[in-house]
């Protein structure tokens, strides 16, 4: 019976060190801080968005003279574009849930397989492509640079970047 007893004490005293251990180890096992993940683009300076739900279906949107248009020049409400453009400066990522290019198909972010591409562009130069794809929750989507293998989960849904000229015309024009 002490036999047992001894046993179960160094089993115990060796529990507390593994655990005074890997508390003590913590920041090494924590998954990473949340960091930015469009942080070389001002705002400002895009004056083009092309925003499609296929390779064949896309939608352009255009500032000229400080007004966004869409691409049969009707007014493009302006608050909506900007509020696009925040929250896609804003978007955070953590860990990639892959960084195999054969799991872009799966997720929808391929380039010639996905839910939505949004290309941000100053000028002629572009300044990046987005592709947005499935939803593994509620309010967020997979997504992936263009010209990058990772896909992470962001916080945003492709229902909050439409395709359609009816959802970004300004409606306010006819307002009396």
């Amino acid at each position: 019976m002490e036999k047992r007893i001894q046993f179960l004490a160094i089993a115990l005293a060796g529990q507390l060190l593994l655990a005074l251990g890997l508390a003590l180890w913590r920041p090494q096992l924590a998954t990473p801080s949340e960091t930015l993940w469009l942080t070389n683009w001002d705002q400002n300076q895009i004056d083009r968005i092309v925003i499609a739900a296929s390779p064949q279906q896309q939608l352009v949107l255009d500032k000229k003279e400080g007004i966004w248009q869409l691409a049969d020049g009707f007014p493009a409400d302006g608050q909506r574009i900007d509020q696009l453009l925040r929250d896609l400066a804003q978007l955070k990522i953590t860990t990639p849930v892959t960084t195999s290019a054969q799991a872009h198909g799966r997720f929808k972010v391929a380039s010639d397989a996905f839910e939505r591409r949004v290309t941000l562009s100053s000028g002629d130069k572009t300044i990046t492509s987005l592709y947005f794809g499935t939803s593994p929750a509620l309010r967020r989507s997979h997504a992936r640079r263009d010209g990058e293998e990772a896909v992470y989960v962001v916080a945003l849904s492709t229902f909050d970047i439409p395709t359609q000229n009816a959802d970004w015309q300004n409606k306010t024009l006819l307002h009396i």
